[in-house]
């Protein structure tokens, strides 16, 4: 008579529900199952088979049944888990907010990266090593001692994707205090124009031009100090400093901006709040295209 134990200490709920779903197909196999507490953090899982002659094939049933659901846990809930444990051992001076924004940022980063694409495969793989272990090495099986010892490259990337993850939220953090920064010189400026057009031009460039549309040239701005601007190499960074710099009243962004600097565009409307304005339709933007292109002679 072959047994199976599973010993898990997380996801018991989750696993409970998956094995209640399939009662029928553990009825079909002529299959039991009985949960047990070792202590409060430790659950079992027992499948035995409820004849003393079961069949080999009735365990490898059981065994590919086992598999699959625990694959799909894995994948799917001890995946997170993985991210917290990481976060909380490795950037525990982040506090419980920063550390479950970087465990989202982790999950998203997994979910583009190298699984973006095959997350049915990885759990294809995972199901392919709990089958072989299970068949083959016994039917004790310790959930986290085998995630530890035999995935060990899925633990590799869950760390990779936490990498990014980090590396993600420092810079949106300095971006967002560069822009609180930015925002309180603004409030010391007094405004030096009362409007300023951003559009694009046909080369895929921004163009800035004051209220009767004639161009500006930040290097020519008398009220601008380049001086001041000393390892400045992005020209959005300069476009940026140049509009604190002279603080209009208003800035109205022109439709053809967005689609080529959406970054651009957030950063703007998040300095001047109620000073930028979304173009609705002028006579220029209904007349030009929306050039997307980065460089060109057209």
């Amino acid at each position: 008579m072959e047994a199976f134990l599973i010993v898990t200490r997380r996801s018991v709920s989750y696993l409970k529900q998956q094995i209640e779903k399939k009662r029928v197909f553990l009825n079909l196999v002529d299959f039991n199952y009985s949960w047990h507490n070792a202590d409060k953090n430790i659950a079992m899982l027992c499948l035995f088979p409820r004849r003393v002659t079961s069949t080999k094939e009735q365990s490898r049933k059981v065994g590919e049944f086992l598999a699959s659901i625990i694959a799909r846990l894995i994948v799917s809930h001890f995946r997170d888990l993985i991210f917290q444990d990481l976060i909380k051992d490795h950037y525990f001076y982040f506090k419980q907010e920063e550390q479950r924004q970087i465990a989202d940022l982790a999950r998203r980063s997994f979910q583009r990266g190298i699984y973006c694409h095959q997350q049915k495969t990885v759990q294809i793989i995972i199901e392919g090593r709990l089958k072989e272990y299970l068949m083959s090495e016994g039917q004790h099986l310790n959930l986290e001692g085998f995630i530890n010892f035999r995935l060990q490259d899925f633990q590799d990337e869950l760390k990779k994707a936490v990498e990014v993850a980090v590396e993600s939220y420092l810079m949106e953090k300095e971006y967002r205090e560069l822009v609180r920064m930015l925002r309180y010189l603004l409030e010391l400026e007094d405004p030096k124009i009362d409007l300023i057009h951003l559009l694009v031009d046909k080369w895929g460039q921004i163009w800035v031009a004051d209220q009767q549309f004639i161009k500006i040239d930040p290097h020519k701005w008398e009220d601008f100090s380049m001086e001041d601007l000393d390892g400045y190499f992005d020209f959005e960074d300069l476009l940026i400093s140049m509009l604190v710099s002279i603080a209009p009243r208003q800035v109205l962004v022109h439709q053809n901006v967005l689609p080529r600097y959406p970054r651009l565009v957030e950063t703007i409307k998040m300095i001047f709040d109620q000073r930028a304005v979304f173009c609705p339709s002028c006579e220029r933007c209904s007349q030009e295209p929306l050039y997307l292109v980065t460089r060109g002679d057209t």
